[in-house]
């Protein structure tokens, strides 16, 4: 993933951009271990406040929390269908590179 994100920038600018791309996926890595602890931990926690037992409650957090990483893998797919390269094929010479002014039909 790095070397496709720092395809197209310049040599002057790489470490630059080489120290942005690592510091956004370092904080992707923090903000996204943070809320798959915290989530199930307050989820588990409203569970039990409503007299649940344990087991039932942990049960019924995991049913809830498996949505997260659902969401997530699906929100990655929308983003990637979104964000895709759109390039352009060269259009065709419309006058072939031996032709020469006289031999070209029309000109």
């Amino acid at each position: 993933m790095s070397t496709e994100a720092m395809r197209n920038v310049e040599p002057r600018l790489a470490g630059a951009a080489s120290g942005i791309d690592n510091t956004i996926r370092q904080i992707g890595s923090v903000i996204g271990a943070a809320t798959a602890g915290a989530l199930p931990q307050g989820r588990l926690a409203a569970e039990l406040a409503t007299g649940k037992t344990y087991a039932d409650a942990f049960i019924a957090t995991m049913h809830v929390t498996a949505i997260l990483p659902i969401t997530v893998v699906l929100a990655g797919a929308l983003a990637c269908l979104l964000v895709r390269n759109h390039t352009r094929a060269e259009p065709a010479d419309p006058v072939p590179a031996t032709a020469t002014r006289e031999t070209t039909p029309g000109r």
